[in-house]
């Protein structure tokens, strides 16, 4: 009876990370779309670039950059960027923001930040398949009937 309650939290724990990660992927994928499309415009500055090597050796590659928001507010931000893109950037130099009008701390570089359709995609699947397996085992514990072992 212990392990059944434990094969039961762990697969509800799946699954609701399974629909919470498909759901999230796309969420945040159509808000950018929405402030890519309908957000507000401001010049941005590049304050520094950082390179994170990570333990398995690859390298994640961010930008920290200001702006100013249609209020007056001075919005600092920080978003990961692909090495080509962060390549080609350098400290003091001026970007195009987009920001939300509702909450300027959602925001990205126009030429550089925007979640990609592809990477949403992934996590999707990713994210999809989690949920059908633990689905597919919360099922099997509720409404198969044990079989006896001979």
């Amino acid at each position: 009876m212990k392990n059944q309650k434990l094969a039961i939290c762990i697969a509800a724990l799946l699954f609701i990370t399974g629909i919470a990660g498909s759901v999230g992927a796309f969420v945040i994928y159509f808000r950018e779309a929405e402030i890519q499309t309908n957000g507000l415009r401001a010049r941005g500055t590049i304050l520094k670039k950082e390179s994170l090597k990570a333990a398995d050796g690859d390298s994640d590659f961010t930008i920290n950059y200001v702006f100013v928001s249609e209020s007056g507010q001075s919005i600092k931000s920080t978003r990961g960027l692909s090495k080509e893109l962060w390549s080609q950037l350098y400290p003091q130099q001026v970007i195009e923001i987009a920001y939300s009008n509702k909450d300027p701390h959602r925001n990205f570089p126009t030429q550089h930040g925007r979640t990609s359709l592809g990477l949403t995609l992934f996590i999707f699947v990713i994210s999809s398949g989690l949920a059908i397996f633990g689905g597919l085992i919360l099922y099997g514990l509720f409404f198969k009937t044990p079989r006896e072992v001979p």
